[in-house]
Formats: structure tokens, sequence, C-alpha cells
């Protein structure tokens, strides 16, 4: 989508996860802004246990949203959502198979480890001038921005005059709604 037409300047306010927002701005005019947001969803899982064959202890890292184990008669494989993992060769023995969320593949000193944290992938964010990349940046998903055009306000949001730099602010005007609504109900 094209972005601040007619415009001196477009500033792409950005933010990965949790973080803080950060800006970018740019009098390269118009722009366009593309996003890679990866369709993996689920989170990842560390299973961990004994080889049935021999003492070593294993890890395997996968994602999804339902991790569990199925007896095999010998030995317990591992399920993601239903689907087996590492095919059925890959089994723990019997108690000593667990499973937890983690946030990254982070193997345990001494475990032999295999699988993949794909779902942690990073999203990006592009900017565009003439379709050459101006200014990106990768970080935690989810990703999310939006883009203003010389000074005005994002949508959803009103501008007032101000008497301190830059001259004016903008007010979301749902949260300024809600807030109103909120001392209507308190005077009640």
């Amino acid at each position: 989508m094209t972005y601040c037409t007619g415009k001196s300047k477009a500033i792409v306010e950005y933010s990965f996860g949790d973080s803080k927002p950060k800006k970018f701005e740019t009098d390269l005019v118009p722009i366009e802004v593309e996003t890679v947001q990866p369709g993996n969803s689920g989170v990842c899982w560390r299973f961990a246990g004994q080889g049935v064959n021999n003492s070593a202890m294993y890890e395997y890292f996968a994602c999804g949203t339902s991790p569990s184990y199925a007896f095999n008669g010998t030995g317990y494989n591992l399920y993601m959502d239903g689907v087996i993992l590492a095919g059925s060769s890959y089994e723990y023995k019997a108690g000593t198979n667990s499973v937890t969320q983690v946030g990254g593949m982070s193997p345990t000193s001494g475990y032999i480890t295999s699988g993949n944290c794909d779902c942690l992938a990073e999203c990006e964010i592009k900017v565009l001038k003439d379709g050459q990349i101006i200014f990106s940046e990768k970080g935690v998903c989810p990703l999310t921005f939006h883009v203003t055009c010389d000074d005005d306000c994002p949508e959803g949001s009103h501008k007032c005059t101000h008497n301190k730099y830059p001259g004016y602010c903008c007010v979301p005007c749902k949260e300024v709604g809600d807030r109103l609504k909120n001392i209507a109900n308190k005077i009640r």
C-alpha cells in the first residue's frame, strides 16, 4: 500500500512483540510498507527424556499448541498436535519423559538435541521508495505499525494544538472515549 502521496514526509511507527514503539521518518515520499510475519502458530516446546535403548538423555524441540507422548509398546513417542515427531524410532523410556514450554532452543548441558523452534521466527518491516528498500528491521512477532504523513495524526486520533514543541499532540479517540465513559459511570 502506498502512503503519503503529495506530502513532504512519512513517519512509520512500529513495534515488535511487547517492545516500545520505534519511529522511522523519511522525506523520500511516497512510500510503501511491507511486512513479513511468519504464519507458523503455536509456541516452542522442549521434549526431554532418556532413550529406550541406552542411558543417554535427549531433547527434541517442536512448535505447536498441544504436545504429548504416546506409548508404543516399548517406549514413548513424541507428538505435536496429534502428529508423531521424528519418526517412530525416536522414543523415551517410561517415567523419564517430560515436556515444557520454552522461549527458544536452549539445550540443557549434555543433552543430544534435535528439532527446531521455527514458530519463534522473526517478523520484518520494510519501507520502500519506488520499489527500493530504504529501511528494514526484524524483531520478535507480532509486528504492528501505522504511518502518518507530515504533521497529521494517525487514524483513530484527534489533533489538538499544544503550547509545547511540536505545537500539537495526537489524542487517541477510543482511549479518551473509554475514560469519559468510565468517569460518567462513576458519577451516576
